[in-house]
């Protein structure tokens, strides 16, 4: 009975030994992994471990390690991809991105950051369409009169359209290209004036009988 008692203590001691030696292996493998990055491995690892030990601690704190860790490679994945999505002009899908990461970590400054980037363009986005519309006729306007070398015109519907956009920068150039159009009109009109005051005195001289020099007027 003696002999078979004291067998029976050195089995479980080498069945404790192996326990034992199972767990070490399987925490190495558990750190090892977690710090290369194997984040998923580290955790089946540590399961591993609870089936044999449940209440082990060094489990239980690699358990916490792993899947902080791979919450936080999902976060990050969830707002690269909200980042891409925002960039290519899908805001509908990016804002859901940034929401699950905020589900993951709900005071994660950079999923908040987007969701409030994407609420900006979106504003931007509702301004710009009635903005648009109304700039249409007043820009309209103003290439009419740059056609017709009407610079008033043209400073006048520039002007109209600065005030609802005040960066268009088609308006900006007529509105930088109305004074060459002004002095270019101010040319014209004493152009204009001197023709007809030579056209008068050839009239004149004509009149008086100083057909020659009507004639020389006029050439």
């Amino acid at each position: 009975g003696d002999r078979f008692q004291l067998g029976e203590h050195v089995f479980r001691l080498v069945l404790e030994q192996r326990r034992a030696d199972r767990i070490q292996t399987l925490i190495r493998t558990a750190n090892q992994a977690l710090d290369a990055g194997r984040y998923v491995e580290a955790l089946d690892a540590c399961e591993q471990v609870v089936l044999i030990s449940p209440e082990d601690p060094d489990a239980a704190a690699l358990m916490d390690r792993a899947r902080k860790a791979l919450d936080d490679q999902q976060v990050e994945q969830l707002i690269a991809e909200a980042r891409t999505c925002i960039n290519e002009g899908h805001l509908a899908e990016g804002g859901e991105l940034a929401r699950r990461a905020l589900g993951i970590h709900p005071d994660h400054a950079l999923a908040n950051a987007l969701l409030e980037e994407i609420g900006a363009i979106e504003r931007e986005e509702r301004e710009r369409v009635p903005k648009e519309r109304a700039v249409a006729p007043a820009i309209e306007k103003c290439r009419d009169a740059a056609l017709a070398g009407d610079a008033e015109g043209v400073v006048a519907a520039a002007e109209q359209v600065l005030a609802l956009d005040s960066v268009h920068p088609e308006a900006r150039e007529l509105m930088a290209e109305a004074p060459s159009l002004i002095e270019a009109r101010a040319r014209e009109r004493e152009a204009e004036r001197r023709a007809r005051e030579a056209v008068d005195r050839a009239r004149r001289d004509f009149q008086d009988g100083h057909h020659d020099d009507s004639i020389a007027r006029l050439e």
